[in-house]
């Protein structure tokens, strides 16, 4: 996942499932409040889809995150790639969301980033290093597991034909 310097309200999605099924190519998704972008770069084809962002919500918690009066933050800390994180719990008949947050300086600016269930830190007030959600008949846990400031990633989106699906 990637993450923009100049607008903190978008967040890029790197897929190499082409690559690993021995197609070539790669796929991103580039996510803002508004709408979804699928970026794709195959073998003699570059192509792309926008669709809006409630229409993409397989990787969006947000839907699901409780509001700050109903999550119940436990007093657990534990460290994260060295960031104390908090851990924050909400329950209902749905199931049970934990959330471990850090409000340390951390060196990424972006509060839209909703596979970690957050919205413009209206309700964290801090960075979502770990979710993890389990109901009934599904479970699922995100974790950030490295950071990397220098690393960039530049699409130029003349290049991709628009396409209809």
């Amino acid at each position: 996942m990637f993450l923009s310097r100049s607008n903190k309200n978008t967040i890029c999605m790197v897929f190499d499932a082409a690559k690993s099924q021995g197609i070539g190519g790669d796929m991103y998704n580039v996510i803002t409040p508004k709408n979804a972008t699928m970026f794709m770069n195959m073998p003699g084809m570059k192509i792309r889809k926008s669709i809006a962002l409630d229409q993409f919500v397989k990787y969006d918690n947000s839907n699901k995150v409780p509001s700050k009066n109903d999550l119940v933050k436990t007093g657990n800390i534990k460290s994260i790639l060295g960031f104390a994180c908090h851990e924050y719990t909400y329950k209902s008949n749905e199931g049970t969301m934990t959330f471990w947050v850090t409000k340390e300086r951390f060196p990424i600016e972006g509060t839209f980033i909703p596979m970690l269930g957050m919205k413009n830190n209206q309700t964290f007030g801090g960075f979502v290093m770990e979710l993890n959600f389990t109901t009934t008949t599904d479970s699922s846990s995100i974790k950030v597991v490295k950071i990397n400031q220098n690393k960039k990633l530049v699409i130029n989106t003349k290049e991709y034909k628009s396409m209809g699906f």
